[in-house]
């Protein structure tokens, strides 16, 4: 059997990219499907006496005619990332491992239950206070750096790196020194949808969950040197949590459906 598989009895779904593409073909109708995503369709046992099964009707239409779109990548924890389509009611999501090309697990589920999903596959619980209180900006690149060393620099070292211009206080230097020790996760979610006010429009969290505490990463203009600049603001689990809940937006916020 290929990549996309229906258990209805296990209530299981695998989808690669071709049986998300047929899916969505089917919601136009079994009379104008082509060949070629019936077969993929057919392969996978996702026809019932030569129609859509009843169980998967509505998840073809949430994937034909998306209100929202979402992705979550998880850039340094390893866990699996997710792409999501939504539907006044219901909330489409995928989710595979790292390699983008694997076939993914398909859960249908109300958009409600969306923000604690993410905080499940994120891990997202009870972490350390942040020693810091207000946000920091400073040079990208040396954010890159320290998430990605794992060198573990002591503080003096780290207080070389840092643009003197930028004038941290020393409780930062403690936390970017912390951060350099290696990090628990890095993870990206962001959703996009047409408005009425502005098309496409679209919002987006990306999260550093470390010994020092989640930190909300966020891109700042550049520097007049043309540097990238970051945002670094200490976040309590319970306001991660808030910005979940406010991600995705309702439906009467939305103009138009997406091209699937």
């Amino acid at each position: 059997m290929g990549e996309n598989r229906f258990d209805p009895a296990a209530g299981t779904l695998t989808l690669g990219a071709s049986g998300i593409a047929a899916l969505a073909e089917a919601a136009g109708g079994m009379e104008v499907l082509s060949a070629p995503a019936r077969s993929e369709l057919a392969s996978g046992g996702l026809l019932q006496e030569g129609d859509l099964h009843p169980r998967l009707v509505s998840i073809a239409r949430a994937l034909a005619r998306p209100l929202v779109r979402l992705r979550l990548d998880q850039v340094a924890s390893g866990g699996p990332d997710c792409d999501g389509w939504f539907d006044a009611s219901l909330a489409v999501l995928i989710t595979r491992s790292r390699a983008k090309e694997t076939p993914g697990t398909v859960a249908a589920l109300p958009r409600a239950l969306v923000p604690a999903t993410i905080a499940r596959a994120v891990g997202l619980g009870p972490r350390p206070r942040p020693k810091v209180v207000d946000p920091a900006e400073m040079d990208a690149g040396l954010v890159e750096v320290l998430l990605a060393s794992g060198e573990a620099f002591d503080e003096d070292q780290v207080e070389g790196l840092v643009d003197p211009a930028d004038d941290l206080d020393p409780a930062w230097i403690e936390v970017l020194t912390t951060l350099s020790r290696g990090i628990r996760a890095r993870w990206r979610v962001g959703v996009w949808w047409n408005s009425a006010i502005e098309q496409p429009q679209a919002r987006s969290l990306e999260i550093v969950d470390s010994d020092a505490g989640l930190l909300l990463i966020t891109m700042r203009p550049r520097s007049p040197r043309g540097a990238r600049r970051f945002e670094l603001r200490p976040l309590s689990p319970t306001q991660v949590w808030r910005l979940l809940c406010a991600l995705v937006p309702p439906p009467d916020q939305v103009s138009e459906p997406l091209r699937p």
